[in-house]
């Protein structure tokens, strides 16, 4: 397992400090980073990390947080209340499924699956388009 996984410094903000994919058995994976972010960082962190995945079919998993889609009577029963505490402290928010493929399909990638987690997480797998 240990030749699978490879650790390294880096900025997400810089393309060139990213790893590049060798191919379709690669992959991404990025933890509670992108709630923090503003939608025009997140779409720049992305966009880097699709730059990195070249034309190899490369993989993205996501472990964040997938809001059930918003309604009114969630809002009431305080089911919101992190995505509010988001914006308050980051300029930031938590996404819905709808939200998540939206912002995916605009920098490059595809969701192909939200794999529930026990905790409020979930693994939100893509791929390249």
């Amino acid at each position: 397992m240990k030749d699978r996984i490879t650790l390294l410094p880096g900025s997400f903000f810089n393309a060139d400090e990213i790893p590049k994919c060798r191919d379709a058995n690669d992959a991404f994976m990025v933890r509670n980073i992108l709630h923090d972010w503003n939608e025009a960082d997140v779409i720049r962190i992305l966009s880097n990390l699709r730059k990195a995945s070249g034309n190899t079919g490369c993989s993205i998993l996501l472990v964040e947080i997938a809001l059930p889609e918003r309604t009114t009577t969630d809002l009431l029963k305080g089911k919101h209340l992190i995505d509010m505490h988001m914006m308050n402290m980051f300029d930031a928010q938590e996404r819905v499924p709808s939200e998540w493929h939206a912002i995916m399909e605009k920098t490059g990638f595809k969701i192909f699956k939200f794999h529930p987690t026990r905790s409020i997480s979930q693994v939100i797998e893509a791929k390249t388009i």
